[in-house]
């Protein structure tokens, strides 16, 4: 799996500046060949329990397409900006 960014500093307010579109490799389906999907997990969330994503996030009117989040046996509450 390619790591995602690194995540944002935890008390830092972040605005999204574009769409994203989580199918990486162009043949237009979210597969396991696109490099967030993780196997059948889907997106690693930005954050964690030990470091959860506290900030607030604006959209901005943009949108993020083809995420995955397939994790139904972990106990515990997982989106897209880590934990909470």
């Amino acid at each position: 799996m390619a790591a995602h960014p690194p995540a944002p500093a935890t008390n830092s307010p972040q605005t999204s500046t574009s769409n994203i579109d989580l199918e990486t490799n162009g043949d237009g389906s979210h597969t396991t060949a696109d490099a967030y999907y993780n196997g059948d997990a889907g997106w690693d969330p930005i954050g964690s329990n030990d470091n959860p994503y506290n900030a607030s996030f604006n959209g901005n009117g943009f949108v993020v397409d083809n995420l995955t989040i397939t994790r139904t046996s972990t106990g515990i509450g997982i989106s897209c900006l880590g934990f909470r």
